[in-house]
């Protein structure tokens, strides 16, 4: 994407990390520009762009990590900790929504030790990354 002409464009694990894609004023490119990009570079997709960038089991497993991670944070005293939607968002707006400040050291607490529940698709550097992109 970005030798096609988008030069901000992240990489995908900032994109997971931060829970959402970034706007077209976030890459500072045009509708055309994106699509274009995204057309020269589709054939780099699994299954060469032909369809979704996960298979149905690979978001069948996210989902499920995603649901172990967010039993976790509930079991450990964050009650209002939302599971994933049905398209695996787990995002900081999401979580933040429910009323939980995301940066108290409690809830970072409990993060780290529910990390290991979500089974390597949560990592210490992707909440690090998801809480920068998030602001204050």
């Amino acid at each position: 994407m970005r030798s096609h002409g988008v030069a901000k464009f992240p990489d995908l694990a900032d994109i997971r990390a931060a829970g959402h894609k970034p706007t077209l004023q976030q890459l500072g490119v045009s509708e055309s520009q994106i699509q274009a990009a995204q057309r020269a570079c589709n054939h780099l997709l699994p299954g060469g762009g032909g369809g979704s960038q996960q298979t149905a089991q690979q978001a069948r497993t996210q989902l499920a990590d995603e649901l172990s991670f967010a039993r976790c944070m509930r079991g450990h005293g964050v009650a209002r900790f939302p599971d994933p939607t049905a398209q695996g968002d787990l995002s900081i707006e999401r979580v933040r929504a429910q009323g939980i400040d995301v940066r108290s050291p409690a809830v970072l607490h409990v993060v780290r030790a529910c990390l290991p529940a979500s089974h390597g698709g949560l990592t210490a550097a992707k909440v690090r990354q998801a809480l920068n992109n998030a602001g204050r």
